[in-house]
C-alpha cells in the first residue's frame, strides 16, 4: 500500500473510534449522574449532551442505573452490618452503666429501635419469600393451583 493509502485507511477509522469514545464517555457521565439521582436536565448538563439525548438514554439504560445503585447500596449495607455489633454493644454498656438516667433511657430506646427494625425486616423478607414461592408454584402449574 502507498503512504497516501495508509493515511486514508488510518483516517477512515479515526472518526468512528472518536464517536465510540465520545459515546462511552457520555454513557459513563450520564450513568453516574442518574445513579446520583440527578434530573434529566442535570444529567445532560453533567454529561455535556442535550436534554433530548439524556431523555432518550434514561429509559434504555435504567436497568444499569438500578444495578449500579443496588451495588453501591449493598456495599454500604455490608459496612453497616459490620458496625452494628459494636454499636449495639456500646448502647448496652451505656444503658447499663450510665449514671445519667436520660442517657441510659435513650440508649435503651436505641436498642429497642434496632430490635424493632431488624424484626420488621425479617418478617418482611419472610413474607416476600412466601409470596415469591407461591408465584413460582402458580407459574409452574400454568396459573392454576
Amino acid at each position: 500500500m502507498t503512504e497516501a493509502a495508509d493515511r486514508d485507511v488510518a483516517d477512515f477509522g479515526a472518526p468512528r473510534a472518536d464517536k465510540r469514545a465520545a459515546r462511552r464517555r457520555y454513557h459513563e457521565l450520564l450513568l453516574a449522574a442518574f445513579v446520583a439521582g440527578s434530573s434529566v436536565e442535570e444529567a445532560a448538563r453533567h454529561a455535556g449532551v442535550s436534554r433530548r439525548t439524556a431523555q432518550r438514554w434514561k429509559p434504555i439504560h435504567w436497568g444499569e442505573v438500578t444495578a449500579v445503585r443496588r451495588e453501591a447500596l449493598d456495599g454500604l449495607l455490608a459496612s453497616v452490618r459490620k458496625a452494628l455489633p459494636a454499636a449495639l454493644e456500646r448502647l448496652q454498656t451505656i444503658a447499663k452503666e450510665s449514671e445519667d438516667e436520660a442517657v441510659a433511657v435513650r440508649a435503651s430506646l436505641g436498642i429497642w429501635d434496632i430490635f424493632g427494625r431488624v424484626s420488621d425486616r425479617m418478617e418482611f423478607e419472610e413474607r416476600l419469600a412466601a409470596l415469591e414461592q407461591a408465584a413460582e408454584r402458580k407459574a409452574e402449574h400454568g396459573g392454576v393451583q
